[in-house]
């Protein structure tokens, strides 16, 4: 009895010492820097009143990320730093819906300013791995949402008409 001869499918290697430790290494500076370069251009645009849908969803993401790091217990004692800045950006799409537009008001803007403050602090005290996983708890829980499966507490913006 013959037996028909496949050929070898060739893969390529992984290093999983290498990816390990790139995954539990810190942040670089520039890393950091990289990330927070279009949240802080995002919150200074809504603060001049030059807000968009662009500006928003940045502000949004970075927030999502924020809370999802202090779900992963990273600067977790300020989690309501991030339920506040939450809350001024859906008080912001509310008026932006009303056709009020992108004007924030003080305590908004403040809030705002600390959301991005303590996405900073939290980046620049997790790994890698644990930024990843951030942003992979958040791509589940958006498309959940998305979907019609929002949890309790979330709140679905669809973006307003331009």
């Amino acid at each position: 009895m013959t037996r028909k001869r496949t050929r070898r499918t060739v893969r390529p290697l992984v290093d999983p010492i290498s990816l390990a430790i790139d995954r539990a290494s810190l942040l670089s500076a520039g890393q950091q820097a990289q990330l927070m370069a279009p949240a802080r251009a995002a919150v200074e645009a809504m603060a001049r009143g030059a807000g968009s849908v662009p500006a928003w969803q940045q502000c949004a993401d970075v927030l999502n990320l924020a809370e999802a790091l202090c779900e992963l217990r990273i600067v977790n004692n300020l989690a309501s730093t991030v339920t506040e800045a939450q809350a001024a950006l859906a008080a912001v799409m509310g008026r932006v819906k009303a056709g009020r537009g992108w004007t924030l008001y003080g305590p908004e803007l403040a809030a705002l300013r600390e959301g991005l403050w303590l996405y900073s602090a939290q980046i620049s005290l997790c790994s890698v791995g644990e930024h990843v996983r951030a942003i992979e708890l958040v791509r589940r829980r958006i498309s959940a949402a998305l979907a019609g499966n929002a949890g309790p507490r979330a709140r679905v913006h669809q973006a307003p008409p331009p």
